[in-house]
């Protein structure tokens, strides 16, 4: 008996016969496993393909015609290559190392390829291609995923920093101007498409810098570092710009040991810059997390930052008729490539705060420590009297620093976090009655970080008594609302032992009169502080009575006290807006446009609804507390349909 021999199968490259994800596939789709081994080998044919364009547009043989052609098809791969990583990012596919490497290094080469004196494509084809190179030198790998705090280097992908920096100084020769430019010189879609794309490409690629033993450390310092003694010239300013673009972070600590000393050196003669101090800003939270910065730069560091939170420095005697100083800048191309935005810059001022309060030295006790004397100078802006320039940028940093010392409070001292907290804590209550509008969700954030620096009863205690004070205020709004919103960040933070504590039973009972059918405001602050504390007491436990803890007999007998009258101040609000709305409309005179208020008023009923559905749910383990409840809806409903109601 003879066999028929199958046909040989087509080779396959080892690493794209099991998808990374494979394992994490349902097993009744087997199927998307080659699926996802096609789409890796259709990328890396695109890849071959861009390389064979690449080298017939750079080539000085090829006659003008053949060039022309395989320019226009080096322009149709690159994008063709872009959307097929944008569909990879969609089916979060990730790449293998040995793909990522190769499609990275063949858009480098594509984008970096010279003709003559110039380039071999264009702008746009080179603009699609870094950013190529960006994305698939960014995405993390099944072998190695790295952050911003561990830099963790893919084998077998380097980057020489200058075939980008001759590429950047060929497509923008004005950077190394030490003359203001009369005008900027990227206003071009194209050029300012390509300059995006070079600056994401140099912040991405630092980190794949050939750098063993601090090698392109040390070449960008020695390339630029004297031009920052000259301070007579504009050259400071260049080098620093060009330091900070090029300058990889996982150096040795010697060697930022020795630039953070010639920074601060040159930094004391250069006043008056925003850019500089932008830019020298970074390069310091960029050393912060190899060495530990020297005290003498803590000063500094708290007067930048109060500088960029807009806090006036000093005013002028009236005699003294001159004018303040005039200002120097970048030009108009450094500041393109450098300037990155009031956010980044007061991150950056907020880490290093709180770097400076844990490197900074016990103080003498007849001397105040450096951190707490700069919050105590700041604090009277926080007045939401108070109102200027400085009042977002103030709110933005304190929630910033909130954040970085709840990230941090593990690893410093305990008595420097229990101080820190001490002085944050009265300023995150006073920001939370900001004219501004946007400054009440960042004070509750800073507050949650607070509670998860340290969530403590003397912390969580003193939140719970602003937050019950500000509430028994029924009748103003500016302090209810605020107040509301205070206890429903503090809701998630509390521990479940808290349902005894008798001041958050008295927030539970104020929140009650926070519903009022004439505010809408403070009707919707009031019922989500009802749903969060729905949902944090677990109310809706159906388990036997023999297996329920303490703390969960007293929120189901707390809720049967306050559930139902939650329920009636609800209902009510509902009932008294519908007979509102029909003596609004019974008017022809002030009836109101259709449509006007429509989505607000499907977003009161969404909410509304919610609350009801929750407190619901939160009765269902005490049938008395239930049965009334189910009573006051039945009465709502025969209302509602005799008279109109909504």
């Amino acid at each position: 008996m003879t066999t028929t021999p199958s046909p040989p199968s087509p080779p396959v490259a080892p690493e794209l016969q099991v998808h990374p994800y494979a394992s994490c596939l349902p097993p009744t789709y087997p199927s998307l496993e080659p699926y996802f081994a096609s789409k890796v080998g259709a990328l890396l044919k695109t890849a071959s393909e861009l390389s064979e364009a690449v080298s017939v547009a750079s080539s000085p043989d090829a006659d003008e015609g053949a060039r022309r052609e395989a320019v226009d098809d080096a322009f149709f791969v690159s994008g063709r290559m872009g959307k097929m990583l944008i569909t990879a990012k969609q089916l979060k596919l990730r790449l293998p190392d040995s793909a990522q490497i190769a499609v990275a290094l063949s858009a480098l080469n594509g984008a970096t390829a010279r003709r003559g004196s110039g380039f071999a494509l264009t702008r746009p084809s080179r603009a699609k291609l870094l950013k190529a190179f960006t994305y698939c030198i960014k995405k993390k790998t099944s072998l190695v995923a790295y952050s911003n705090a561990a830099y963790d280097r893919r084998p077998g992908l380097e980057v020489n920093w200058r075939v980008l920096w001759s590429c950047l100084l060929l497509d923008f020769p004005t950077l190394t101007s030490l003359k203001a430019e009369p005008h900027p010189s990227c206003n071009d879609p194209e050029v300012s498409g390509l300059r995006g794309a070079y600056l994401a490409a140099m912040k991405a690629s630092r980190r794949f810098f050939p750098n063993d033993e601090d090698e392109a450390a040390r070449q960008i310092w020695d390339e630029f570092a004297p031009g920052l003694s000259e301070l007579h010239t504009s050259r400071p300013f260049v080098c620093v710009s060009f330091l900070r673009l090029l300058l990889p972070p996982y150096s040795s600590k010697t060697f930022w040991a020795r630039a953070v000393e010639e920074l601060l050196m040159a930094h004391e003669g250069i006043t008056s810059c925003d850019d500089w101090d932008e830019s020298f800003l970074a390069l310091l939270s960029r050393a912060r997390k190899v060495v530990n910065l020297p005290p003498s730069s803590h000063k500094i560091i708290y007067t930048l930052t109060a500088r960029f939170c807009n806090i006036p420095l000093g005013t002028p005697h009236p005699s003294f008729r001159a004018g303040s100083p005039s200002k120097r800048h970048f030009t108009s191309t450094a500041r393109a490539f450098n300037h990155t935005g009031p956010g980044s810059n007061l991150s950056k001022a907020s880490k290093l705060v709180i770097h400076a309060l844990a490197t900074e030295p016990e103080a003498a006790a007849e001397q105040p420590s450096s951190f707490f004397t700069f919050w105590n100078f700041v604090a009277p802006y926080y007045n939401p009297s108070n109102f200027g320039s400085w009042t977002v940028p103030l709110g933005i940093f304190l929630q910033y620093t909130c954040r970085i010392l709840s990230r941090c409070s593990s690893s410093l001292d305990s008595s420097k976090v229990d101080a820190a907290v001490a002085v944050l804590l009265p300023l995150t209550t006073t920001l939370l009655y900001s004219k501004h509008p946007s400054l009440p969700g960042a004070a509750s954030v800073a507050i949650r970080n607070l509670c998860c620096a340290r969530p403590t009863p003397q912390v969580l205690g003193r939140y719970l008594k602003f937050a019950l004070q500000g509430t028994r205020a029924v009748h103003e709004v500016h302090q209810t609302v605020p107040s509301l919103h205070l206890a429903s960040t503090l809701v998630s933070c509390l521990p479940k032992v808290a349902i005894g504590d008798p001041t958050f039973e008295g927030l539970m009972e104020s929140s009650l009169d926070g519903v009022d059918c004439n505010d809408d405001t403070k009707t919707r602050a009031a019922t989500m502080f009802a749903q969060d504390v729905c949902l944090w007491l677990c109310m809706g436990s159906t388990g036997a009575s023999s297996t329920l803890s303490d703390a969960d007999t007293y929120s189901m007998e707390l809720a049967a006290s306050w559930g139902p009258r939650m329920l009636e101040r609800v209902l009510s609000v509902v009932e008294n807006e519908g007979r509102r709305d029909k003596a609004k409309n019974a008017n022809s005179a002030t009836r109101r446009v259709a449509g006007r208020a429509e989505q607000a008023d499907k977003l009161r009923a969404h909410n509304l609804g919610q609350t009801t559905s929750r407190l619901f749910k939160a009765a269902s383990g005490d049938d008395g507390a239930l049965r009334k409840m189910v009573e006051e809806a039945t009465r709502f409903l025969g209302v509602g349909a005799a008279g109109g109601g909504p």
